[in-house]
């Protein structure tokens, strides 16, 4: 399991934002934010709250992604954009086969896409 400190940098990192920026949009100072990402300094819960929606994901998150390994967020992500993809296929072959554009409700996707589980129809 990695620490909370570990998980906020790999994250701030992947959405591309410097300490600055997540420091800015968390109401706090980017000293603050390095020492928690290496670990020498602790949280509240509040600020916690809101690194994690600077950052745009839930506290939950943040944990599930402390137990994860890197290689199982990458597959999950990978996952996640396989769907974007077929969720944008599904409105293509709708739209080819009524005339209509189709997907701007979860009701008008194609049948097949009604195998996907509703989160990931949003």
């Amino acid at each position: 399991m990695k620490l909370i400190g570990e998980v906020i940098r790999e994250v701030r990192k992947s959405k591309g934002m410097t300490l600055e920026d997540l420091a800015a949009a968390a109401d706090t100072d980017s000293g603050n934010i390095s020492r928690l990402e290496l670990g020498k300094q602790g949280y509240t819960e509040a600020r916690l709250q809101a690194i994690a929606n600077a950052l745009g994901v839930s506290v939950a998150d943040l944990w599930v992604l402390a137990a994860l390994d890197w290689d199982e967020l990458e597959v999950l992500e990978t996952y996640r954009e396989m769907v974007k993809e077929h969720k944008e296929l599904y409105r293509k072959l709708g739209k080819s086969l009524t005339g209509n554009p189709v997907g701007d409700q979860e009701d008008e996707l194609p049948l097949v896409a009604s195998a996907l589980p509703p989160e990931e129809l949003t």
